[in-house]
């Protein structure tokens, strides 16, 4: 398979030169069990040596993996790669990777199921522009540089890194580096004494710091150069001056930016699974559309199902600011004490005026409306022993809710579901009607009747569980 040479990730092949004999054989020279290092380290560790990287048959000797056998194990070759895009026909924003390397000495490619011509191992990328993919075979094949299979089209592509910000006074602010830069970096204190020079700020606002090659200044940003920005979440980032694009070779201004990813496919550890979901988390967490989100979901479970979008900014407000009049939350991004207290202390939330307002608050779910009349009746048990209980498995079925009944994750109803007739006219949402009808409607009140009767049981309709009348 494919391997990018900059990355440390297989073996030495060490074969005699060319102009002494057959290069089938190769040896390692390796220093401990399992080592693995750069194709120029590679080509190094042979001249060293006396031989040369090299494309062998065979390995004559063994491989330096002692009590690794179960291990995979990859050799740098000086055979060629190609590493393209499959663009999927059902969603063309979608491609896989597949590797077509040279073929061995036998007349074959060997190549990993999970980048071969057969992976459906799809993620979504973004493209540049507005040129069009490739969606179906026709389309396909008809660009000399791709092939269709079954389920999308296989095209060569070409990775093209350029620098972002040739100059400091390209960048007028902070908000430009986050929004042009995707790839991150290092801190330049993990790097050698020497290696990374700081600038200062290069006369960019926002408390950013730039970090050069020695051979770099202010006027002339080189590709390898480090921005350390302090985000709007408080996160402090440390960005590549880089931008870097795939390519479609055959089809002209197609390109998508080169997603970022941690996992490494040759050389694959848990440790960067734990990595990679860590920033898949991140990015959730601290996009801009978060704190919104969340704000309108805790609104409409808190009371009003169709809250002003001021009344959301607030909330969102003080859920990126960690504060609330001062008083609540830690001063942190990500607060939950300063949103609820901005959700039920806000004035959209307590003004009694607003209850003249048909459009404001919502309709209670069937199980919250029957707990609260319960309560309301100041019901209790006096038997510990035998607590009266719901109906378990009857409960959703007879007026659509009930404990642990939940068909997933995102609750018993859609929170943007709108009912016909007025509220749809008015285009408002009312997601508890999604699980209102007629006959749950009907057993909720005889549920209450019977409450009031004979206590929680499930004689003339009730909820309970007891049969006791």
């Amino acid at each position: 398979m494919c391997a990018d040479p900059r990355n440390i990730l297989a073996a030495e092949s060490c074969c005699k030169s060319e102009g002494s004999g057959s290069q089938s054989d190769a040896v390692r020279f390796c220093k401990y069990n399992g080592e693995r290092m750069k194709y120029s380290s590679a080509v190094d560790r042979c001249s060293k040596n006396g031989q040369e990287q090299c494309n062998p048959k065979r390995f004559g000797q063994g491989l330096c993996m002692d009590g690794q056998e179960k291990k995979i194990v990859y050799s740098w070759s000086k055979a060629g790669c190609v590493t393209r895009a499959k663009i999927y026909y059902k969603a063309t924003y979608m491609i896989a990777r597949v590797d077509f390397p040279d073929p061995d000495w036998a007349g074959k490619r060997y190549v990993r199921s999970f980048v071969g011509d057969g992976t459906f191992n799809y993620f979504k990328v973004a493209w540049n522009g507005e040129v069009s993919a490739p969606n179906d075979s026709s389309s396909c094949d008809s660009k000399p540089s791709c092939y269709s299979v079954v389920d999308g089209c296989i095209c060569d592509t070409n990775v093209v890194e350029t620098t972002a910000f040739p100059a400091g006074s390209d960048i007028t602010s902070k908000d430009d580096i986050l929004k042009t830069l995707r790839i991150g970096a290092f801190s330049p204190a993990m790097f050698d004494a020497g290696d990374y020079k700081a600038l200062g700020d290069c006369g960019v606002p926002g408390g950013v710091k730039i970090y050069s090659k020695t051979s770099g200044g202010c006027s002339s940003l080189k590709i390898d150069t480090i921005f350390k920005v302090v985000d709007n979440y408080g996160v402090e980032r440390y960005l590549k001056n880089m931008i870097s694009n795939v390519e479609i070779k055959g089809i002209a201004n197609l390109s998508f930016r080169n997603p970022v990813h941690v996992v490494d496919l040759v050389n694959r550890s848990l440790r960067d699974i734990h990595y990679e979901v860590d920033a898949v988390i991140d990015t959730y967490f601290y996009h801009p559309n978060h704190a919104p989100f969340l704000a309108l979901r805790l609104i409409q479970r808190f009371g009003n199902s169709n809250p002003s979008p001021k009344y959301i900014e607030r909330v969102s407000i003080a859920y990126t600011k960690g504060s609330y009049m001062g008083r609540f939350g830690s001063g942190k991004y990500g607060d939950m004490a300063a949103m609820i207290a901005a959700v039920l202390l806000d004035a959209e939330s307590r003004s009694v005026s607003l209850d003249a307002d048909p459009s404001h608050g919502h309709i209670r779910e069937p199980l919250i409306k029957y707990l609260s009349f319960f309560r309301s009746m100041n019901g209790s048990f006096n038997a510990p022993m035998n607590v009266p209980r719901f109906k378990t498995g009857g409960m959703k079925r007879f007026i659509g809710q009930g404990p642990y009944g939940v068909k997933d994750v995102f609750s018993f109803f859609p929170p943007e579901f709108v009912p016909s007739g007025p509220i749809a006219a008015a285009g408002l949402v009312s997601p508890e009607t999604h699980i209102m009808n007629g006959a749950y409607v009907t057993n909720l009140l005889d549920g209450i009747f019977s409450t009031v009767k004979f206590g929680l049981s499930f004689c003339s309709g009730g909820v309970g569980f007891n049969d006791f009348c």
